[in-house]
């Protein structure tokens, strides 16, 4: 990633040029004149001598051992991720479940302490609350709003890490990243965030202050729902101590995998663009319903080509220009409506018409995922007294 920031020629001026190019027109180091990188399916690489053998353990050289440890395959969708993300470096493992498992136990110390947030991904509390505890790792849950509650904790005790989704799953609200980093960073405490709704085109969390990012490449980086895959960025330094676990436990991206992704990031930049179009045609269409209701104060914006729509005096979500993305700092409350990622609206029992959200998150009753149902992100894992509370 190194080289590729340093030499920043124009055809990767954009994230859509950085989605096609990134990785393999420079830095590819698979000596091959294929427009497209090719897939090597070993599981074992050879010395061409004992000197170079040498070399290599003696760390003198860089080159590739066992599959286990990384393949010129999945080296080239790293180098694409990091571009995207504007990290130093990126890993690429089996599912998002995996870089989120590895993550935490790389940069989490036993007997070490996480804040997160109570809205969040049913398999990731589930870690939390279930797992972490056996390593003697205690868990705080704040409300994804609560700043004041965030800055307390990480003064109150040793916090090793603040971990969140934003937008998050599956209520959607999205933190203020850079003033979480700013807290957390007062006290040494890391920040990682899962911004795998957001996707790298649409929010870009280390420039906002994040040490990390973390994608599920199974959503919309992949985009075709042919491929698992997760990956996470940020500083060398850090990654470095990931990828040594993770070479460990092994969770390993097949290079057939690896391939599918560097398909898919190749469209990515104009399937999220649709993504958005579509939200605001969609904001359009709603408000000039008259069965739909909007709530006092609240409108829909397009912002660089993100739609999202603004309750009372939240602000909007970062759009794909490099000064928004860099500068902004999100409100804590805003409601993630548009990307063309989620949908969501209620409808009255007392007059049963259907009503846009309201400032007050208990008062929405379906949601429902625009590209798919998806049946293992649904609200039916919140449990019964939580969805009898929000109503849904």
């Amino acid at each position: 990633m190194g080289e590729m920031n340093n030499l920043k020629p124009s055809f990767l001026s954009s994230d859509g040029s950085l989605a096609v190019h990134a990785g393999e027109r420079l830095c590819r180091e698979i000596n091959t004149t294929s427009i497209t990188t090719p897939v090597v399916n070993t599981t074992t690489y050879f010395f061409k001598n004992t000197s170079e053998l040498v070399d290599f353990k003696e760390q003198r050289i860089v080159c590739h051992e066992y599959t286990r440890y990384g393949s010129p395959t999945t080296m080239v969708l790293e180098e694409k991720i990091s571009a995207l993300e504007g990290a130093e470096s990126t890993l690429v493992v089996a599912s998002g479940m995996c870089a989120i498992s590895v993550m935490l136990l790389a940069l989490v110390p036993t007997n070490g302490h996480i804040v997160t947030t109570t809205d969040c991904y049913k398999e990731t509390r589930m870690i939390m609350e279930t797992f972490l505890p056996k390593l003697g790792i205690t868990v705080t849950f704040i409300d994804s709003a609560d700043t004041a509650k965030l800055e307390a904790v990480v003064n109150e005790h040793n916090v090793s890490m603040f971990f969140t989704e934003s937008p998050t799953n599956p209520f959607l609200r999205c933190v203020d990243i850079k003033l979480v980093s700013e807290i957390c960073h007062k006290r040494g405490t890391l920040v990682c965030i899962d911004g795998t709704i957001a996707t790298p085109l649409n929010q870009k969390a280390l420039a906002l202050g994040a040490d990390l990012i973390l994608q599920s490449g199974t959503k919309y980086i992949g985009g075709h729902n042919d491929v698992l895959a997760g990956c996470i960025s940020g500083s060398t330094k850090l990654i470095s101590k990931i990828r040594i676990l993770h070479q460990l436990l092994g969770g390993t991206l097949n290079p057939n995998a690896a391939y599918l992704l560097i398909r898919s990031m190749k469209t990515m930049h104009l399937r999220v663009k649709q993504h958005n179009s579509n939200a605001l045609r969609m904001a359009q269409v709603l408000e000039a319903h008259p069965k739909i209701a909007f709530s006092s104060g609240s409108s829909y914006l397009l912002k660089n080509g993100f739609t999202v729509i603004v309750l009372g005096k939240s602000r909007l979500l970062p759009g794909p220009s490099e000064s928004s993305r860099t500068s902004h700092s999100q409100a804590t409350n805003d409601w993630f409506w548009g990307s063309g990622h989620i949908r969501g609206c209620w409808r009255s029992q007392e007059d049963n018409q259907v009503h846009r959200f309201s400032e007050d998150p208990i008062h929405c009753n379906i949601f429902w995922w625009m590209r798919e149902l998806r049946g293992p992100t649904c609200h039916k894992e919140l449990g019964c007294t939580t969805r009898r509370k929000a109503q849904i």
